[in-house]
């Protein structure tokens, strides 16, 4: 399964947040997602979304703008 995201469809964070959530850092962009639905915020967090974001009251704002590999997630 291919965990690369640009757009987040809630109802497939769910699913794999709580049945298919790869172990590792990973887990936390899962569970992060989670916080920010439960939020009313669409779930950004790591996705393309944070080249353009200009949301600067975010609690995951300076971790989710660090420039990373991918595979280091």
């Amino acid at each position: 399964m291919d965990y690369a995201v640009t757009r987040v469809d809630a109802a497939g964070v769910r699913a794999l947040a709580t049945d298919d959530a790869p172990p590792g850092p990973t887990a936390r962009r899962w569970a992060i997602w989670l916080k920010q639905m439960a939020a009313g915020h669409e779930p950004c967090f790591g996705t393309e979304d944070r080249y353009t974001c200009a949301d600067t009251g975010c609690p995951y704002r300076a971790e989710c703008l660090r420039s990373r590999a991918d595979w280091l997630r």
